[in-house]
């Protein structure tokens, strides 16, 4: 997609601005890809990436909007994606500034091995086959040699109702 002139002049005023929309938020806009607009700013000479002012500018511009999604719990990846930054700029702009930020706290892992054991599910324990699954793969086996599909099989290591083998995994 080729972008008109209008629009290129368009985003060079806006690009001069504080408050400028990030690439992501322009390609979402416009229906295109980053890789797009980066193209088309290249060709025209408007300078992308700023330098650290411009994007502390920005911010500044933008507090309010940043205390606002602190205090509703949003996380400074949640915000930095809004804003166009990453995240690291938001944590230390909201440490800067004394915003609170929504902290994740990690859950405790169970301690006790026999709840442990029982979270593995079905990759967890080895389990030996079933006779019938047994015969299955055995009556598989077989038809595979017979019809030329395969000459050798390794010995599988049966997990849950699948079959790994070793070898794959190693």
């Amino acid at each position: 997609m080729a972008l008109s002139k209008s629009i290129i002049e368009e985003l060079r005023a806006e690009m001069k601005r504080p408050d400028h929309r990030s690439m992501s938020q322009i390609a979402r806009d416009l229906g295109t890809t980053k890789g797009t607009i980066a193209g088309a700013f290249a060709r025209a000479g408007i300078k992308i990436g700023g330098t650290y002012h411009d994007v502390r500018a920005r911010l500044e511009s933008q507090r309010d909007r940043i205390e606002a999604l602190a205090a509703m719990n949003v996380s400074a990846w949640a915000i930095s994606r809004e804003l166009g930054c990453s995240d690291t700029t938001i944590r230390s702009f909201c440490e800067r500034h004394c915003i609170q930020l929504h902290v994740r706290v990690p859950q405790p892992r169970p301690k006790d091995k026999a709840i442990r054991e029982s979270m593995k599910g079905m990759f967890g324990k080895q389990k030996p086959l079933s006779d019938r699954d047994r015969a299955e793969m055995n009556r598989l086996r077989d038809e595979a040699i017979a019809a030329g599909r395969v000459t050798k099989l390794p010995p599988g290591v049966a997990y849950g109702a699948k079959t790994f083998f070793r070898e794959e995994y190693a």
